[in-house]
């Protein structure tokens, strides 16, 4: 009976974890109440606190949780990109782009939050950290690809990425966006 209980107790945990990030990602973690997310799963408010302490907590673990699966997901990208790819660069932003306007990337989908996190360093700092490692994993990639990029190419890159991505997350199709979506693939090709 206790593995029982511990198990969906586990498996309740991680259903309110991948409930708020979903809520998160979409509405930002000020708009988002705990029992939204609560009831997102048929729980109650009361119940939240069997699993995390605050809703400042629970956006920390989110922001962390979030950042590890882009990690695996970019290094898995910027694998394949360089074995498949005369343009490994351009190949990963592509793929990049479209993960950033599907609301897959926490720097762009949690950025607003963690800028408005001052009453909250913990988040800031999960943010920031989470960044820094995406930045630091494709900034290596890109300087070992033997392209000749300089590191601080690498970063305008990164930063160009992010502004495009963020941009096609915010005014979508938009023919402007496109473009500098566009120009920015040309510089990475």
């Amino acid at each position: 009976m206790k593995r029982y209980t511990c198990k969906k107790a586990e498996t309740t945990r991680l259903g309110i974890l991948k409930a708020a990030s979903v809520l998160f990602r979409k509405h930002g973690v000020n708009d988002v109440g705990i029992s939204k997310i609560m009831a997102e799963l048929d729980l109650t408010c009361g119940g939240f606190y069997k699993y995390f302490d605050s809703k400042e907590n629970l956006a920390v673990e989110v922001c962390d949780q979030s950042f590890r699966c882009a990690l695996q997901t970019w290094e898995g990208m910027l694998s394949e990109t360089q074995q498949a790819s005369h343009a490994p660069l351009q190949s990963f932003i592509t793929q990049y782009l479209h993960l950033a306007e599907s609301g897959q990337c926490p720097i762009v989908t949690l950025g607003q939050d963690a800028s408005n996190a001052s009453h909250d360093p913990p988040f800031s700092q999960a943010y920031r950290d989470g960044t820094k490692t995406l930045l630091d994993t494709m900034v290596d990639v890109v300087q070992n690809q033997g392209s000749g990029t300089t590191r601080e190419q690498a970063l305008v890159q990164f930063s160009a990425m992010l502004g495009a991505g963020f941009l096609s997350r915010a005014a979508g199709s938009e023919s402007w966006v496109k473009e500098i979506q566009q120009a920015l693939l040309t510089q990475a090709g």
